[in-house]
């Protein structure tokens, strides 16, 4: 049996929906990292050696029972920071969620990128006011002194005030359905959207794993000869993906939300097989179909091809350089003669055109009050409004 270890993680974050974002953190380590065994509250606190102007944070202490190493723990850690949309590790600067090892066991360690127990804990209200909530009698294995002693002599002044709007675990928003596939074309940002619902919402979240695919940079080069290979890998994964996650009734206590819709094998393969190609693929997708529970609701988002070509160049992805208008505007003419024709279920189109909900709360906000309606079969299509254009 492997050992168990007491860690004590700080949770951080200044961006975004913030107790969302640490609400995410802690199911993320309950996921990855191990048992959480007692929380602090969470605290507004002034942020710490930066300039004036910075946003205040959300700060919390956990005490996790883990059979991780040290060193797994960090890598772990930092996984779910990314994960989570953190983008840098640049000190001082803002950040979505910020995940850090305070103790770990009685454990003394120091390496270039790895310091236990933490170096500054001992210096920052911030840190030991939620750590004095778990643990006021824990001993420094350093300094010899308990975190209570350790907060008395410290002599920081930031403001370390509870938080008032505190959300606890498992008051996350109720939405109308249990599981929801968001759609759309290459580059509309399908996957940011459903990891900020994930933060928001609580829900359990599947994402495509659509760079693990070995043909997909030379289907971008040659698609008449790469193109078979490049579909019947992806129909064969995701079905591998979803028949493990929806395989279990339970998994549906809880709002799950997916980045596709296992047609899109389909779509995708009409567009870009040759006629008998196609008629072989899809009687190997419709005997693997037939084994999935289908979306309560399908939202797609919708962006012009210009958008998307401007995304696609953005996040620069060496296996998408070589993706054209033409190929765009085919895939997004496929999508929408689908959804047209789909009645077993609501439709939700969103019209992003210019919006980067990502950024701005309020066209976030009005995307996800729409997801909280009751829609009829059938298709649905709204505008979303926006303060902060692309």
């Amino acid at each position: 049996m492997e050992e168990t270890h007491t860690a004590y993680l700080i949770l951080g974050s200044n961006l975004g929906d913030r107790q969302a974002c640490l609400l995410a953190a802690e199911r993320g380590i309950e996921r990855q990292i191990g048992h959480i065994s007692k929380r602090s509250r969470t605290y507004e606190t002034e942020p710490w050696g930066v300039p004036p102007g910075h946003p205040p944070y959300l700060n919390k202490v956990l005490e996790v029972q883990t059979t991780l190493s040290p060193r797994e723990l960090l890598n772990a850690s930092q996984e779910l920071e990314r994960k989570l949309g953190r983008e840098t590790k640049q000190l001082g600067a803002p950040r979505l969620i910020d995940i850090d090892i305070l103790f770990y066991d009685d454990l003394v360690m120091s390496e270039s990128d790895l310091q236990i127990p933490h170096a500054s804990l001992h210096q920052r209200h911030f840190v030991l006011k939620p750590l004095l909530d778990v643990a006021p009698g824990l001993q420094h294995p350093v300094f010899g002194a308990t975190v209570e002693e350790l907060f008395q002599r410290c002599k920081d002044e930031k403001a370390v005030r509870p938080f008032a709007g505190e959300q606890k675990a498992g008051q996350e928003q109720i939405l109308p359905y249990r599981y929801i596939a968001v759609e759309g074309n290459i580059g509309v940002g399908k996957t940011t959207f459903c990891r900020m619902l994930e933060r928001d919402l609580g829900a359990r979240l599947i994402l495509e794993q659509f760079a693990d695919n070995p043909f997909l940079a030379n289907f971008y080069e040659q698609p008449e000869r790469y193109a078979f290979p490049v579909e019947l890998f992806f129909m064969t994964e995701r079905h591998k993906q979803l028949q493990e996650e929806l395989r279990q009734v339970q998994l549906f206590d809880k709002l799950l939300i997916s980045d596709y819709l296992f047609v899109k094998t389909m779509l995708f393969a009409r567009n870009n097989l040759s006629d008998e190609e196609f008629r072989l693929f899809r009687r190997l997708f419709e005997v693997l179909n037939d084994s999935f529970s289908q979306p309560d609701l399908i939202v797609y988002l919708y962006r012009p091809v210009e958008e998307l070509m401007s995304q696609i160049r953005q996040r620069g992805r060496v296996y998408e350089k070589n993706i054209e208008e033409i190929y765009l505007s085919s895939i997004q003419d496929v999508y929408m003669q689908y959804l047209r024709r789909h009645t077993e279920s609501p439709v939700l189109v969103l019209d992003v055109s210019g919006v980067d909900f990502e950024r701005d709360q309020k066209a976030f906000r009005q995307m996800k009050s729409l997801l909280a309606q009751r829609w009829d079969a059938g298709m649905h299509q709204e505008r979303i409004c926006t303060s902060t254009p692309l």
